[in-house]
């Protein structure tokens, strides 16, 4: 072949641009082995997974595994590392990650740092907050200049030894969460801690962001202390009501702690996590989802973490949320997509000739629930009345009739796994604990 010494390309015209700068949809794992294999990062099962996030037009890649286990990514990125590189996404580990710096025992030290921290040694660093077992039963004492100083050079030695990640997490552990600083609230007491190690971050990495969080006692913003420009926070409502979008009235506090959360950060800076891994099989989770990114985009909200759940599966266990992720990448790029199209787009490449008759299911359960809905369900539990599972198993039947591939059978048995699993012969609503007698 001849040399070619130079290379060049016609202009380029820029047809569409995404609505949020973050794209993300993750999954996670409790590993809390020290000799178990680890395999949630096997090339085999991650490379299709990672290929697939770039065709859905995803751009940022969430490592998260628990308990705070920071050193598994360090271990075993090796396989998966270029294929991201190659493909553009922005990378970030986070987690509740203050007692991976500072581990307080043994059985915490998953970074191998060794007794300078532990409790044994410095039962003044931490507080006691209830047993959460693996996870653990103390918070930091993050206003300590000793605590500071020997978490903010490890968290900065991590940040050198892993220069591929834009964005890395220092959250207090996943426990109830002390005021660290006398006259200020939660919230601003662990912005002064986190402004602090912003200001050391800026000096030696200002391309580079730490992730704070809003969750359990930090939900609510700050009242005083201004987050430094290099901070990105993930906001973490765990006690929303998913059977119903953001601007229900039931989610109303959770709507306003965002708004003024993204008015006081920086543009951009503030991403939802959505936890629809916590939420019962088969919720249309896209109807929420069309009427939530119009409000996430209208804000200011930077992007979305979407949490497929406790799996290998970026689209949840068995595939239990496939329709909606789907979707979900649509509306990410943009949030007027057509949902109905993206629906059908999905089933006609999963079950071919058997689509039509699967997403007739999918209809009588986004109905059959739309209806439940409207008479007030609770927040938790299963809402599939047993009438409407024999008439998603007739309309299943008739897509198994028509399938014509193996893998198709078992996507359809799949979904009758799963509505099955989230029936009920009596559909919970809201309103008071019932009182049951003779049981």
């Amino acid at each position: 072949m001849p040399p070619c010494e130079t290379l060049s390309a016609p202009p380029l015209q820029r047809r569409e641009t995404a609505r949020f700068a973050l794209r993300n949809i993750f999954r996670n794992i409790v590993h809390v082995q020290r000799s178990a294999p680890f395999t949630f990062l096997n090339p085999d099962l991650h490379l299709p997974q990672i290929d697939w996030m770039a065709k859905r037009r995803l751009n940022h890649y969430e490592f998260y595994v628990d308990f705070y286990r920071y050193d598994l990514w360090e271990k075993h990125k090796a396989g998966i590392l270029d294929a991201l590189l190659d493909r553009g996404f922005d990378l970030e580990v986070t987690h509740h990650s203050l007692h991976y710096f500072c581990p307080p025992d043994e059985n915490h030290d998953w970074g191998e740092y060794g007794p300078e921290t532990y409790l044994r040694n410095h039962p003044d660093w931490y507080l006691p907050a209830y047993e959460c077992g693996a996870r653990g039963r103390w918070q930091t004492r993050v206003e300590l200049p000793e605590v500071q100083r020997v978490v903010f050079s490890r968290y900065l030695d991590y940040l050198r030894r892993n220069p591929e990640l834009k964005i890395v997490g220092l959250w207090p552990d996943d426990v109830p969460m002390n005021k660290p600083y006398k006259g200020l609230s939660h919230t601003d007491g662990y912005l002064k801690f986190w402004n602090k190690l912003s200001r050391w971050l800026a000096k030696e990495f200002p391309d580079r962001l730490l992730a704070t969080i809003a969750y359990f006692e930090l939900i609510a913003p700050p009242e005083k202390v201004v987050p430094a420009p290099n901070q990105h926070l993930w906001f973490c409502p765990i006690s929303r009501n998913y059977m119903h979008s953001l601007s229900d009235r039931r989610n109303r506090e959770f709507r306003a702690h965002l708004r003024a959360w993204i008015e006081k950060m920086p543009p951009g800076r503030v991403a939802n996590f959505e936890y629809y891994g916590w939420c019962m099989p088969m919720i249309p989770h896209r109807e929420n989802m069309r009427r939530d990114l119009p409000v996430y985009r209208d804000m200011g909200s930077g992007g979305m973490y979407a949490w497929a759940g406790f799996t290998h599966n970026i689209l949840g266990q068995e595939y239990r949320w496939a329709i909606d992720l789907y979707v979900l990448s649509e509306l990410l790029w943009n949030p007027a997509a057509d949902v109905t199209a993206a629906e059908q787009t999905w089933a006609r490449q999963i079950y071919g000739p058997a689509a039509e008759a699967v997403l007739d299911f999918y209809d009588l359960l986004k109905r059959a629930f739309l209806q439940e809905r409207r008479q007030g369900l609770s927040s938790s539990y299963q809402w599939v009345s047993v009438e409407v599972l024999r008439q998603a198993q007739e309309r299943l039947a008739r897509a198994r009739e028509r399938a014509a591939s193996a893998e198709a059978v078992r996507r359809i048995d799949l979904l009758e796994k799963w509505t099955a699993w989230g029936a009920t012969n009596e559909v919970w609503r809201e309103g008071p604990p019932r009182k049951y007698v003779d049981m």
